[in-house]
């Protein structure tokens, strides 16, 4: 992103929301996570009009290496 849309980013219930100063959710985007199959079931628009798309990736570790 820009930078252009001010707020936070709060993340709950398979959801992640760009919330404003004030608490409000302005927009929020859906999603479902099958193993490893990640589906977003809508996107957020962005002040252009453009797709947003927030991805965070975890990678599983089943096991740690031993020194």
């Amino acid at each position: 992103m820009n930078g252009s849309c001010k707020g936070l980013y709060k993340f709950k219930n398979n959801t992640i929301g760009v919330v404003n100063e004030k608490g409000e959710t302005i927009n929020a985007m859906n999603f479902t996570l099958e193993g490893n199959k990640l589906t977003f079931n809508n996107t957020v628009k962005g002040k252009d009009g453009s797709d947003v798309i927030l991805i965070s990736v975890y990678r599983k570790v089943d096991k740690l290496p031993i020194p």
